[in-house]
């Protein structure tokens, strides 16, 4: 799923037969959309964020001011070679969160295509039925 783009909607189905039979797979999580609705950590302008790790060194802090007022990690070079990704705390968590959900999505599709599906409907019932516990 990309950003900015909603829901999940797919069909687990190539052919119409069983499309018809098969619920439509439809995945809308709120703990994806939280972590969209902060500012999104900006991609790395590899004039601007590429430093060597001695001068990293010396500018240790004003280095991380900059990727945390910028939300751009910074990427740090050993001998001419990318080495290390310096990420602000909160951007971290967000793209663990992001490959956590991404990962979950992945499984449910497998899961569906093996046929593990739930209609709806059940689904539905099945939640309201704890709910009212």
């Amino acid at each position: 799923m990309l950003p900015g783009r909603g829901p999940i909607l797919r069909n687990t189905s190539s052919n119409r037969e069983s499309r018809q039979k098969r619920p439509i797979f439809l995945t809308y999580v709120l703990g994806y959309t939280q972590v969209y609705e902060r500012a999104r950590m900006r991609r790395t302008h590899l004039k601007e964020d590429v430093y060597p790790v001695s001068e990293f060194r010396s500018n240790a802090a004003s280095l991380i001011r900059k990727v945390r007022e910028k939300r751009r990690a910074l990427v740090l070079t050993q001998r001419g070679r990318s080495a290390a990704v310096l990420l602000d705390a909160a951007d971290y968590e967000d793209l663990l969160d992001e490959i956590e959900l991404l990962r979950d999505v992945q499984t449910a599709l497998k899961e569906l295509d093996a046929g593990k599906g739930v209609s709806q409907d059940k689904a539905r019932n099945q939640v309201l039925k704890t709910l009212s516990r």
